[in-house]
């Protein structure tokens, strides 16, 4: 359906057959490129017992990513190359069983998307760092420190990445959906769906000349469309303590942030409008290029809205005592508080009644929106023995 446009054409189809186990090839071939640029400086000054030590890291990264999306939910697809269902019910030429529709090449649904996108990430990050180890005492010393990270959110080079933002979809103008198959019957399959700043780029105009009919999806966003987090300061203590001369107490804490990588199952470069998918009902193998296609609700996917990085506070304590002879005793507790960690979510999705499609579809039997997919806060203790 989309000739020319393949990484592999030899691929075969994803199969989804009832009663039997799916055969699901996944969404590679793919490829990727990045690159990291770092300039970094260090600093260590001693006066009397205080070391200090400061310093800074600016970075430029970034990745090509023709890989793109790594989950889809059915009728949709993650194959290039396409994704058969055949059940026993549904489709008006059905011979009662999935395997037989199989062998006769009655299908109920068919899905298969174009030419994958170059999706070209880019990021730029500062980091500075302060610290002061003090040795207050010839049986006690402190180490203190600071740290703090300015990350802006991965965008792209020319604009060419969309995701879904709830505060942009009309309810006024609501897509009107089969309740049969699911699909869009009236109504623009595009509501809610944004594009980062006031206007496509040149360079994206070039790569993809329909951009100019979607103006109406730019709304002045950020280039990442999340704004940046300005207050990642992240503080550390370490102690140390002699009590007798073979007797040692420590301890720590810390503050920690985690800069989230580019994940391809939130992959927004492979979201529409820059990835083409076509989703056909109740047809057959033979007459599958004179099939009229549907427009099928996109798979979309979102990043966090509020642009939280993942932070981690951790904290420990530890005792030694040396009995002489090459034997020492220590006992130890580890604790771990994730704040903000990252999950994926279904900010709202049609729950399945069983089969591969997704109806019922009335407001009341969909799934809740989910948004925020960095609050996560596990708990982590950890007690330890050693002789």
């Amino acid at each position: 359906m989309f000739p020319g446009t393949k990484l592999f054409p030899d691929k075969l189809p994803n199969i989804g057959v009832s009663g039997l186990t799916n055969i699901d090839l996944g969404p590679y071939p793919g490829s990727w490129a990045g690159f990291v640029e770092d300039v970094t400086d260090n600093l260590t000054k001693v006066i009397g017992n205080h070391t200090f030590m400061l310093g800074g890291v600016f970075e430029h990264a970034g990745q090509n990513d023709q890989i793109q999306l790594t989950s889809a939910s059915a009728p949709q697809t993650t194959n290039q190359n396409g994704a058969f269902q055949f059940l026993d019910s549904g489709s008006p030429s059905t011979s009662g069983l999935g395997l037989a529709n199989t062998l006769l090449g009655n299908f109920n649904t068919y899905a298969e998307f174009g030419a994958k996108p170059e999706t070209p990430w880019v990021a730029k990050s500062v980091e500075l760092f302060l610290q002061d180890g003090w040795q207050v005492t010839p049986a006690l010393s402190l180490h203190m420190g600071l740290r703090y990270s300015i990350w802006p959110s991965w965008s792209t080079t020319n604009g060419t990445i969309a995701q879904f933002e709830p505060q942009f979809y009309n309810s006024a103008a609501a897509a009107t959906i089969n309740p049969t198959n699911g699909s869009i019957v009236s109504g623009s399959p595009y509501n809610g769906i944004v594009l980062p700043g006031s206007g496509p780029s040149q360079d994206a105009l070039k790569r993809y000349p329909v951009l100019s009919q979607y103006q109406s999806l730019y709304h002045n966003l950020p280039a990442g469309f999340d704004p940046t987090q300005w207050g990642l300061v992240q503080p550390r203590l370490g102690i140390a303590y002699q009590i007798r001369t073979r007797t040692v107490v420590r301890g720590g804490i810390g503050y920690f942030a985690d800069r989230t990588a580019i994940n391809r199952d939130t992959a927004l470069g492979g979201n529409a409008p820059f990835m083409s998918q076509t989703a056909l009902l109740n047809g057959t193998i033979q007459g599958l290029a004179s099939m009229q296609s549907v427009v099928e609700p996109f798979t979309m996917t979102s990043n966090s809205p509020t642009n939280v990085w993942p932070t981690t506070w951790d904290y420990n304590v530890t005792a030694e005592h040396e009995f002489g002879r090459g034997i020492s005793l220590m006992a130890g507790y580890v604790g771990n508080r994730g704040l903000h960690l990252q999950r994926k979510r279904n900010i709202k999705s049609n729950r399945s009644t069983g089969n591969y499609l997704p109806i019922p579809l009335s407001e009341s039997q969909c799934a809740p929106p989910l948004l925020r997919s960095r609050n996560h806060r596990p708990l982590g203790e950890h007690w330890t023995v050693a002789i």
